[in-house]
Formats: C-alpha cells, sequence, structure tokens
C-alpha cells in the first residue's frame, strides 16, 4: 500500500512539473517571439483553449487518483478481514478500538475504520509526527506491557505497541476517564477546623458574647459557604467539615486564605486568632483515619 501511495505522489508531481514547464515555456516563446509570429499566432482563444485542456487534464487525474485510492483502502479492508477475520474486525469496531500499522519510517500503512469513521484520515501520514508521545512505547527497553495516554479530537486513547508486527492498539477510554474525572470531583473529603488559641481569646467570657470568637466564626462559615462546605461545630473550638474533592481544589488554589483573614482580625487586640486545618481525602479505610 505505501508503495502504491508513493508511485502516485510521484505521478502527482511529476504531472505539476510538466504543466510548470509547458506553461513557463509557452509565456518565454510569447515574449520573445520565437519563432517569429508566435505572438501573432497565439491568439486569446488559444490560451483560454489550453488552460481548459489543463484543468481537464488535472480533473481527470484527481478523479483517477480517487478511485486508486479507494481501491487501496477496499483491498487493506479486504486484507485486514482476511488477517484477523470479519467477526473479530467487527468485535474491534463495536468495542472502539483502533488498529494502526505503521511501515519501517514510521508512516501508516493500514488502520481500521475506528479513526475513519471519526473523519481522521492516516493513511500514509508519519504517525509519530502526528503524536509525539507514542514516541515513548518504541524502544529496545520499553516493556511490553507499557500503555500511554493520548488526547484527539476530544476522545482519550489508551494507546500499546507491538512492535514484532510494528501495530499500535488505540483503545477508547473516554467515558472511563469522564466518570474517573467525575467521580474524582465528587470524593468526599472530611476535616478539622480549630481555632488554635480559643482559651486566650474567650478568657472566661461566654462565647456568644465575644467579639472576636464571633467575627472569627462568620468568617469560617461565610468561606464555607463560599466553598461548598458543610460545617458543624462539635466543640467550643472545633468544627467538624465535609466537602467534595473539587471544593478542596478550589481551596487549595486559594490558598486556604481563610487563615489569612483569620488573622487579619487580631490587629489591634492583644490576642491574635490562628486556625489550623486537618484535611484528609482519598481514604481507602476509613479506620485508618483514627491512627
Amino acid at each position: 500500500m505505501s508503495d502504491s501511495l508513493r508511485l502516485m505522489r510521484i505521478r502527482t508531481l511529476f504531472i505539476i512539473l510538466f504543466e510548470l514547464i509547458l506553461i513557463v515555456t509557452a509565456v518565454v516563446l510569447y515574449f520573445y517571439d520565437y519563432p517569429k509570429g508566435f505572438k501573432q499566432f497565439m491568439k486569446p482563444a488559444y490560451w483560454i483553449i489550453a488552460l481548459v485542456a489543463f484543468v481537464c487534464l488535472d480533473f481527470l487525474f484527481l478523479w483517477f487518483s480517487e478511485v486508486k485510492l479507494s481501491s487501496i483502502r477496499q483491498k487493506s479492508d479486504l486484507d485486514a478481514a482476511s488477517i484477523i477475520g470479519s467477526d473479530v474486525q467487527e468485535a474491534y469496531n463495536f468495542g472502539e478500538i483502533g488498529l494502526v500499522v505503521i511501515d519501517e519510517n514510521g508512516l501508516v500503512m493500514w488502520d481500521n475504520n475506528l479513526f475513519r469513521d471519526r473523519n481522521i484520515d492516516l493513511l500514509d501520514v508519519d504517525l509519530l509526527e502526528w503524536q509525539p508521545k507514542l514516541k515513548e512505547l518504541i524502544g529496545p527497553n520499553v516493556p511490553s506491557d507499557m500503555a500511554v495516554k493520548i488526547e484527539v479530537n476530544s476522545h482519550n486513547y489508551s494507546v500499546k505497541y507491538l512492535a514484532d508486527a510494528r501495530l499500535f492498539i488505540f483503545k477508547d477510554v473516554t467515558d472511563y476517564e469522564q466518570i474517573f474525572s467525575y467521580s474524582k470531583e465528587q470524593a468526599t473529603v472530611i476535616g478539622i477546623i480549630m481555632l488554635d488559641n480559643y482559651s486566650d481569646i474567650a478568657g472566661k467570657t461566654e462565647d456568644d458574647n465575644n467579639d472576636l470568637v464571633s467575627k472569627v466564626r462568620g468568617v469560617v462559615f461565610d468561606y464555607c459557604k463560599e466553598y461548598e462546605v458543610l460545617l458543624r461545630r462539635f466543640r467550643s473550638d472545633s468544627y467538624f467539615m465535609v466537602c467534595n474533592f473539587s471544593s478542596l481544589e478550589k481551596m487549595e488554589k486559594d490558598g486556604f486564605s481563610i487563615l489569612e483573614k483569620v488573622r487579619s482580625l487580631g490587629k489591634g487586640q492583644n490576642v491574635i486568632p490562628t486556625l489550623s486545618i486537618g484535611i484528609a481525602h482519598d481514604f481507602p479505610n476509613v479506620t485508618k483515619l483514627n491512627e
């Protein structure tokens, strides 16, 4: 297949060069009026006829090339069906598995219908230039079970490489990636927020009557409301928090500005309030949190 495509490229280049030579030759002869009377002989109608002839020839060549390319594709599909079996090929299509075979230069010799059905034409394309990350799969010390993940046109693929057959196997894992991403974002995060120097701030005054404690409590509740954190006080100086992992990521991006906001409440006070925050997530064994 690769040889046939290479031959088509050579023919195309030859026709383009031939037409350019004819055009340049005609222009030069017309400019120098050689042989004598050539300029007078070449009337505008003749130029138009020549142009139409070139266009028709180019159109015929393009049509022939398209027919030839279609024939090559059909032959490659038949070859693939004879190699892996039509039933197996249908199973690959149903499982959204792409198969791509390259030659010694990295050019795609054959691919199954997966990418073509998604309007991606890989035939005769340098696969490693198209997806440079696939180079990680090629090498003498690469484990045979190694896989890399790539994204193509909003689809995620897990790719493996069989060196002996020069075969890349693309598994569409878009649905799994979306489920994993959603599960990660919705994963439960628990934590504790503690006012470190509560006794120094509150003294002998009741919580509700202590202005600074009330301000700290207001900042904590406002911050948790902003980042969709469920908050429950279980002790005078401590709060139990529950949120999703996506909320935790937002707070991390914010740099947990609540710490600085609470400290700023102590300006002009005898005691500067500080918070301690402990957070746990991605815990396979809940009982370990008690250790």
